[in-house]
């Protein structure tokens, strides 16, 4: 009995052995603990991500089914609320009643409701209180707030984020890694409404809800410790990130929401390289950043002195910044942040100058307001999406429509290669038939479901259309 199981402890640890020599470039910052740690990590959110991937690639084939399905769960659970009464939820039985029932809307539409959320009111838009209100980045226009539900985090992470994340290290390093990211992340101000309910940017510093969500994973997978993500001041938070990525000579991948955010990084980092090396060099941080001690401390005591490192880098810089991300990264796989829009400009730099061996890729196409798509082809360089029916049910108005307060949409299966649309959408936030203001073209179908590329905001293309007239 005891052989057998020394035979079946051995074998398994051979398999595991052989497993984790496929993970190539480890982290400079991790110790041995973190290696095994961030390892078993990877296992399991890689096991996770097939069964995510698995139930996505079921929608792509039965897109009808499953938008309908998504629809009316939606209705479902909201339909004791004061909005959903009004709106008689509990009557629609099918997408084709909800399109007659209920009107498309603006976020206008919803402030009243939004409003009585705030003041701590119960039972409004969603079952209960929403565990955030979520303050939008304000790329669109004016600053929104958004009611999370409480499934949302879990949500957006089962059916997104895990699967984008998953797709990169798939495409740019054959799914495995024990890499760390550089994750620009700028402070988020977290406040209270008159409710008590946290207010602040999903975008911002990984943070729940006003309470620090710097979990045991991302302390291994992201090279700033903790404290880094407190600095409240956007150019000291930049040059810290910077700091701790430069330190780890084979850093995995850089990740930032925008374009914009990773190009004046870079920007900084030309500007201050010598700062940056003199404090690797010496094991600080620069102590003419302004910085709250308690953080400074924090800071300084994950940091020890690298001379070989520091010289490696002023070599580098002194020979300029063409494609300076693959010279002082050797091992980075990829750039993720969004690329479109009002941020291609700002890709286009990164990829003529910083970024020239480096992908630059879009993984995915969201909102604080929904989840859109997901980027499945990133080898290709033009970021093209598929929609997200397991989290958002879709509706497309064509784009010489979009002038129109209720004008009639097409469903996903109704939509037509080669036209572009305003996105209509109705996801698990209670905003429904919300118009984006987003103008998506029509490329292709994946199975049954539309892929996409973003052409830009609709008040855009009505100019561009009123050129015609």
């Amino acid at each position: 009995m005891l052989t057998g199981f020394g035979g079946s402890l051995s074998l398994l640890l051979g398999i595991i052995s052989l497993d984790f020599n496929r993970y190539g470039p480890i982290s400079v910052l991790h110790s041995g603990t973190d290696v095994v740690i961030h390892y078993l990590l990877s296992r399991f959110f890689s096991t996770l991500s097939f069964f995510s991937e698995r139930k996505l690639k079921v929608a792509y084939k039965n897109l009808r089914q499953v938008q309908t399905d998504f629809l009316l769960a939606r209705l479902k659970a909201n339909a004791n609320t004061d909005y959903g009464r009004k709106h008689s939820f509990a009557k629609i039985k099918s997408i084709k009643d909800f399109v007659q029932m209920h009107p498309i809307t603006t976020f206008n539409h919803y402030k009243d409701y939004i409003e009585r959320v705030e003041g701590g009111e119960a039972d409004v838009m969603i079952p209960g209180l929403p565990v955030l209100l979520a303050l939008t980045t304000g790329t669109t226009g004016a600053s929104k707030l958004i009611p999370f539900p409480k499934e949302h985090p879990r949500e957006m992470f089962l059916k997104q984020m895990l699967i984008t994340d998953q797709k990169i290290k798939k495409v740019h390093s054959n799914g495995h890694s024990l890499q760390r990211t550089l994750d620009l992340k700028y402070y988020t101000r977290w406040d209270k409404s008159k409710g008590g309910i946290p207010i602040g940017q999903f975008t911002g510093t990984p943070t729940a809800y006003g309470k620090s969500n710097i979990t045991s994973a991302m302390r291994l997978t992201v090279t700033s410790p903790p404290a880094a993500f407190e600095i409240k001041t956007d150019q000291e938070i930049i040059y810290v990130h910077l700091l701790c990525a430069l330190r780890d000579k084979n850093l995995g991948r850089i990740e930032a929401c925008f374009a914009v955010t990773v190009y004046y990084s870079f920007v900084l980092l030309e500007k201050r390289w010598q700062e940056l090396v003199n404090d690797i060099k010496l094991g600080r941080v620069n102590p003419e950043l302004d910085i709250d001690d308690r953080i400074r401390n924090e800071l300084n005591s994950h940091l020890v002195p690298m001379p070989h490192r520091a010289r490696e880098l002023a070599a580098e810089f002194s020979r300029g910044f063409s494609s300076i991300s693959q010279r002082i990264w050797p091992h980075l796989n990829a750039i993720a942040c969004a690329t479109g829009g009002s941020f291609a400009a700002y890709y286009t730099t990164l990829k003529q100058k910083y970024c020239q061996c480096t992908p630059v890729v879009s993984p995915g196409f969201m909102s604080s307001e929904v989840v859109i798509g997901t980027n499945l082809w990133l080898e290709s360089e033009k970021p093209e999406f598929i929609i997200n029916s397991l989290v958002t049910f879709f509706e497309f108005v064509p784009v010489e429509n979009v002038d129109q307060d209720q004008p009639e949409t097409k469903l996903a299966y109704q939509v037509e290669v080669g036209k572009e649309y305003e996105l209509v959408t109705t996801g698990i936030t209670p905003l429904y038939r919300y118009r984006l203001g987003d103008v998506v073209k029509i490329v292709r179908f994946h199975k049954q479901t539309p892929v996409f590329e973003f052409v830009g905001r609709f008040k855009i293309i009505l100019i561009r259309y009123a050129c015609f007239v």
